[in-house]
Formats: C-alpha cells, sequence, structure tokens
C-alpha cells in the first residue's frame, strides 16, 4: 500500500512460508526517508475474486465490494451491504453496522440502512460543458461555481477551488516565500465569471501549505487556504463546493476532464484571460508521464492533449483539473494544476497534483468533509 491507500489489486499467492521481498525506488529525489512496508494474509482474508459474467475486467481480475466497478455490468459491486464484522478493509455506517466496499462514502449510492454515506455529500453536480488556458474557449457564468480567483495586492495570480463554506484547496508553489505565505496580502474572489466581477470576495484568514512541499521537484505541490469570511448559501447557485476523491482512488487514462481559470491562453502572452476559460483534456497514462518529465512522483498525474494546443498556463496555477463522476454526476477534483513544460507544446502535457494522495491530510484541516 501507499500511504493510507492499500492496494487490494495487486495480490501474489506464495505457496512457501519464506519469501525474500525486495523493494526499488523509482526516484532518488526525495526529502525524507523512505519507509516500506509489506502485509501478508491467509488467503481466506482475501477479497473474492469472482469471475465476471462479461469478457472485460481488470488485468488481475475483479475484488467484490472495493468500490471500483471492474466488471462491465458491475457485478462485483452488487450485494455489497451484508452486515460483517468490521475490519480495517470495511466501510462502518453511523449506526456502528459495517459491510464489504471500502470506498462508499459520497459515491451516490446509499448502501448504509441510516444513509450515513451519503450525509454530507453536498458537493456539486452542477456545470454546462456545452462547450468544450490555452486552446480553450470562454466558459459560461455558474458552469464552474468552484472556480476561484486568488488575487495577491489586488491583481490576479493563481487560482483555487472551493471545498466548503470557508475552505480552498490550491498549489503550494503560488505560496512559496516570506511575502507570498503571508495571507494578509491575498483575495479569493468567488463566484466570478469576468474578472473584477465576482459576487464574493473574501481576505485570506490562513494559508497551510503541505509540510513536505519541495520548491525544486514540485512535489506535495498543495496547499489549504482558509477564509476569513463564509461564503452566504443566498449565492449557492454561483458558488458550490467541489467532490474530494476518494483516498487513493483510481485515474483512467484517456478519461476526459476540464482544465479552468483566467491565465494565458497562450504562452506568448503578456497577460492572462479576463473571461474565464474552460479546456477538455484527458487524462495521460503514468507511464507515459514519467517517460516525458523523468521527475514524476506518484503524487502528480499528467493530463492534456499529446498533440498539444490545449492545457493550463501562467495564471492557472492552483486552478482545479475537474472530472465528472459516471455514476452520479458529481465533479471530482482530481487534479490541481501544477507545472508543465510551456503551454500547450505537443508531447508536453501538464502536470497535476494527484488530490486522491492528500485526502487525509485535507480531512486532518476540514474535518467538516468527511
Amino acid at each position: 500500500y501507499c500511504g493510507t491507500y492499500m492496494d487490494h489489486h495487486t495480490i501474489f499467492r506464495v505457496p512457501s512460508p519464506l519469501v525474500h521481498i525486495q523493494f526499488q525506488c523509482s526516484s532518488r529525489l526525495s526529502d525524507k526517508p523512505l519507509l516500506v512496508e509489506y502485509g501478508s494474509y491467509n488467503i481466506s482474508q482475501l477479497p473474492v475474486k469472482p469471475a465476471c459474467n462479461t469478457s472485460s475486467s481488470r488485468q488481475h481480475g475483479p475484488l467484490v465490494c472495493d468500490g471500483f466497478k471492474d466488471c462491465e455490468n458491475g457485478q462485483d459491486e452488487q450485494n455489497c451491504t451484508r452486515s460483517i464484522p468490521c475490519t480495517n478493509r470495511t466501510f462502518k455506517c453511523g449506526n456502528n453496522i459495517c459491510f464489504r466496499k471500502q470506498n462508499a462514502k459520497c459515491d451516490g449510492i446509499v448502501d448504509c440502512s441510516d444513509g450515513s454515506d451519503e450525509v454530507g455529500c453536498s458537493c456539486s453536480r452542477r456545470s454546462s460543458t456545452v462547450h468544450r488556458v490555452v486552446g480553450g474557449t470562454d466558459s459560461q457564468e455558474g458552469a464552474w461555481p468552484w472556480q476561484v480567483s486568488l488575487h495577491f495586492v489586488g491583481s490576479a495570480y493563481c487560482g483555487a477551488s472551493v471545498i466548503s463554506r470557508e475552505w480552498l484547496l490550491s498549489a503550494a508553489h503560488c505560496f512559496h516565500g516570506n511575502r507570498l505565505s503571508d495571507p494578509t496580502p491575498w483575495t479569493a474572489h468567488l463566484g466570478m465569471y469576468v474578472q473584477g466581477n465576482a459576487k464574493f470576495i473574501s481576505p485570506l484568514r490562513r494559508i497551510v501549505v503541505h509540510e513536505y512541499y519541495n520548491s525544486q521537484t514540485f512535489d506535495y505541490d498543495i496547499a489549504l487556504l482558509q477564509l476569513s469570511v463564509a461564503w452566504p448559501e443566498t449565492l449557492k447557485q454561483l458558488i458550490q463546493p467541489i467532490c474530494i476523491p476518494h483516498v487513493g482512488q483510481k485515474v483512467r487514462s484517456g478519461e476526459k476532464c476540464w482544465v479552468t481559470g483566467w491565465g494565458r491562453r497562450h504562452e506568448a502572452d503578456s497577460k492572462g484571460s479576463p473571461v474565464l476559460q474552460q479546456a477538455e483534456v484527458e487524462l495521460i497514462d503514468q507511464t507515459l508521464c514519467v517517460s516525458t518529465y523523468g521527475i514524476i512522483t506518484s503524487r502528480m498525474l499528467c493530463a492534456g492533449v499529446m498533440s498539444g494546443k490545449r492545457d493550463a498556463c501562467k495564471g492557472d496555477s492552483g486552478g482545479p483539473l475537474s472530472c465528472r463522476r459516471q455514476s452520479d454526476g458529481k465533479w471530482i477534483l482530481t487534479g490541481i494544476v501544477s507545472w508543465g513544460h510551456g503551454c500547450g507544446r505537443a508531447n508536453f502535457p501538464g502536470v497535476y497534483t494527484r488530490v486522491s494522495n492528500f485526502v487525509p491530510w485535507i480531512h486532518k484541516y476540514v474535518p467538516s468533509l468527511l
């Protein structure tokens, strides 16, 4: 497993009680020691692997009730609500009943008899994608209600995403340095379509940069921002939080997502766009991402179009990479605009912070999202 995410899909059946395990780190770019652990289980303790009725399933076979749809007909995720003993691989409802579906929280399906798995899941379903940043087009007012423009000393500087009434999520590199790390000169502009026409503006009370952020490699490029004033619910038609992904949520290469912001529309531009831009991009296979840049960690992901022309650019940093969940139509904050080689260049997709790797860290400061 990695962090708090346990990979149940990579399972080796070993006939001998003696095993030699060798770990190899794919990157030497780290500013902290490496801790590696492994676990072993009896065969009877492992998730059941049924055969799908259809031919399509994951490479290592489907796992039942793990929160991921492996079979085309979804049979591996059916009948998962039977009560079983609570363990670290079950989901616990508010009434203390457990069942074998780990990622049940806010997945759009009511699994608990008391409905506790879907309580507090008020993140957004809103966004009109009738149009399809570099290579983007003007969006529509209210189309991306979680999009925030961060202003430093009165000028647009970075982007962010609304995740609750008083918390935003952005990129750590926007706040690197003594002046930028001070919340006093910053204001957050919410419910805005055209620069200078925000429906709600609040100073920042607090900036929480991830403690492991590396300014050389952009690893751990994530920051939480607390508003001085919570935005009013009367503006919920134009301001809504985006959903946070599950811990360790897998992304699928080729999946279509959207990057938004008021950054430069072309690499050579001298200033950002006055109107919120949107561009459809696709998630890039991690192996291709690593081969392109080399210094890609597990906390990063690539998205874009390999032919170029659609990408985030200067001024979009910290803004959202939004992907729509098919099961319930909710929008998930899959990535945060982080870095890249130029803007919209062929064979150089944008690099984003992988939000699913930071869910426990987010919950530490914003427990209301639990």
